[in-house]
């Protein structure tokens, strides 16, 4: 039952939660029960009742460097990440208080509980991109490097234009020898969007036959972006020349009469 599944949680999570502190007076264990916070679906996490992705570190099975652990949460939250998992049952109250504490101040979930949140654990940048269009609520890494902070940030500016979640992989949208790794996929809105993995040409081939203008916007790896817009008329296909050895993302949206 899906009460069950809450009932469980060890973490604190935005808002209208009681303290760690609260708990630890009372005698209660750290990590206070919260609310539902599913999808009905019970498939994405829920942030002010939207499906929001969890993108962030899974260190459960590493040695915990307690000492910067403030600093990681922190340095999680500025890339634009949202989850973080560790092992807390050896740690003191004092710890996950504090973890707690920041986490629920910058957004970040603290999960010590071992729920497995359909966490992808990604073993490259390209892989966890590649999760992310396939559809994973949450996904990140083992190590919490510079490389994977820099994806957060990146995915998270892809998201101000489409929704992973509407998107569906399609092999088809791309054309002869992409660059090894890329993944294309598409939505019901006729938006387009490309991982691209590596240095090479990328074609895409669109689905729809609209002639009308598009916004193309490519977003680098730190999740700086630039865009141009394709007038009509134009081929049922496009090219473009990636130099960016570190991966990124191509977003092709039709712009809507006017704008």
């Amino acid at each position: 039952m899906k009460i069950l599944r809450w009932l469980a949680i060890g973490l604190i999570a935005l808002a209208g939660l009681t303290s760690c502190e609260d708990a630890i007076r009372d005698g209660g264990t750290v990590g206070p029960i919260i609310p539902e916070t599913w999808t009905e679906d019970s498939t994405y996490f829920t942030i002010d009742g939207s499906p929001n992705l969890l993108l962030g570190f899974d260190l459960r099975g590493q040695p915990l460097d307690t000492s910067s652990l403030g600093e990681l949460i922190n340095r999680i939250a500025v890339s634009g990440g949202n989850y973080l998992a560790f092992n807390g049952s050896e740690l003191s109250n004092t710890i996950l208080s504090s973890a707690y504490s920041l986490g629920a101040k910058l957004g970040v979930v603290i999960d010590t509980s071992g729920l497995p949140y359909g966490f992808t654990v990604a073993n490259s940048v390209a892989s966890f991109n590649a999760a992310l269009l396939a559809g994973s609520p949450a996904a990140g890494y083992r190590q919490p490097v510079q490389t994977a902070l820099n994806s957060f940030r990146a995915a998270r500016t892809v998201e101000r234009h489409v929704r992973f979640w509407d998107m569906r992989i399609d092999d088809e949208l791309l054309g002869e020898a992409p660059p090894p790794g890329t993944v294309a996929a598409t939505d019901a809105e006729n938006n387009y969007l490309v991982y691209i993995a590596d240095v090479g040409r990328v074609q895409i081939i669109f689905r729809d036959s609209s002639q009308a203008a598009r916004r193309v916007t490519v977003v680098g790896h730190l999740g700086t972006q630039r865009s141009e817009i394709l007038y009509p008329p134009y081929d049922r296909s496009f090219t473009l020349q990636s130099n960016e050895a570190k991966g990124g993302w191509m977003l092709i949206e039709p712009l809507e009469e006017g704008r």
